[in-house]
């Protein structure tokens, strides 16, 4: 996926077909927005 560096607006997603049963190992950031008032993410 490509984000505007400005607005986080999504520019691109690219799909890629696999075969049937492929396992994939990827790593997804997560980043947490209004965490100051969600008391569950303030621990």
């Amino acid at each position: 996926m490509h984000l505007h560096s400005g607005t986080d607006e999504v520019l691109n997603v690219t799909f890629m077909r696999a075969p049937s049963g492929a396992k994939f190992k990827v790593n997804v950031p997560l980043v947490y927005r209004g965490e100051d008032a969600c008391p569950g993410l303030r621990k």
